[in-house]
């Protein structure tokens, strides 16, 4: 936000906000940028550049800024300099993409779309990572609760991936990554995992339609503004207590990782869309989660509903 905003003064009282100057405008910012924070950012200028023409001249400067920031810095993240959480040092490493084949893969093949003759030979240089990723994916599926964000996240890099490989070997390790997400995700009625199933598995377009269409038309169901759930207290709902020591990471890139043994009350199946707590975006939430409560002056965008709807139309799931 320029600093001759009245909001960024809102933005600057951030624990990470930092001040920096873009083709001499003074601005405010918020740091802690993630690796999910890439993901949804190049997933957006990708499908609205393979999509969009019109808009080409405008996105490709910002994909080439974004791999050449990354490739520069060996593919880890930094906090900007400035930030109120960043010590006497200077930045600091945030985290890496070292453990995140997926993305990395996702990111390049987009950049080689847009601009083949600067990303292609980046490109098939990691190009061996694709017969590792689905490690990554298979160490996930054994935790479907906490977390559950990230599945998300790595639909939309297979959908990039899927959509843009030209090779036969590099695509079938992609699917192959793609299943194993599916065999563990599959029952969650989750509309975006169908859709991307659907979009990416030709094969399976026919059998994901009714399932996606049945869970947008529960989705219309659910308030748009935030609510009060307590499942937990509904005797009709099943109910189990599941434990966890996987180490996870809930609160942000600069918490600490939780290791130890952690007890929640969960849904033992996945609840109906229209029961389940309010979020803005539902297909990144667990299905198994009982309870919330979210500020009903705050209204959702809706992207749940739009993301899954287009992809699907676009790949021919939904006519």
């Amino acid at each position: 936000m320029p600093l001759s905003s009245p909001h960024a003064a809102d933005i600057l009282r951030n624990s990470s906000a930092f001040t920096g100057v873009v083709d001499g405008v003074a601005y405010a910012a918020i740091g802690d940028t993630s690796r999910d924070s890439y993901t949804g950012t190049f997933f957006g200028l990708g499908q609205a550049y393979h999509r969009m023409p019109a808009l080409r001249a405008a996105i490709a400067p910002i994909v080439g800024r974004l791999l050449e920031h990354l490739e520069a810095r060996d593919w880890t993240i930094y906090q900007a300099r400035g930030q109120a959480n960043v010590g006497p040092q200077g930045p600091e490493p945030v985290m890496t993409f070292v453990q995140a084949p997926t993305q990395v893969l996702a990111f390049l093949s987009i950049g080689a779309r847009i601009d083949p003759g600067r990303w292609e030979p980046v490109r098939r240089r990691y190009a061996p990572l694709a017969d590792q990723q689905w490690l990554h994916a298979w160490f996930s599926a054994h935790e479907v609760y906490y977390g559950y964000y990230g599945f998300h996240l790595e639909h939309l890099n297979l959908t990039s991936l899927c959509e843009l490989e030209t090779d036969p070997g590099r695509y079938r390790a992609h699917l192959r990554t793609l299943r194993i997400l599916r065999e563990a995700l599959g029952h969650h009625q989750n509309a975006m995992f169908d859709a991307v199933w659907g979009a990416l598995v030709p094969p399976a377009a026919a059998a994901m339609a009714d399932p996606v269409r049945l869970a947008l038309q529960r989705w219309t169901l659910r308030p748009r503004r935030g609510f009060t759930i307590r499942n937990s207290q509904d005797p009709a709902i099943a109910k189990t207590t599941y434990t966890t020591t996987i180490p996870n990471q809930t609160g942000g890139p600069n918490q600490p990782i939780q290791t130890g043994p952690r007890t929640v009350e969960v849904a033992v199946y996945p609840l109906p869309i229209e029961k389940r707590p309010s979020t803005a975006y539902l297909w990144s939430s667990s299905p198994f989660e009982l309870d919330g409560a979210v500020d009903p002056h705050e209204q959702h965008p809706g992207l749940d509903l739009l993301l899954p709807y287009w992809l699907a139309r676009n790949h021919g799931v939904l006519r």
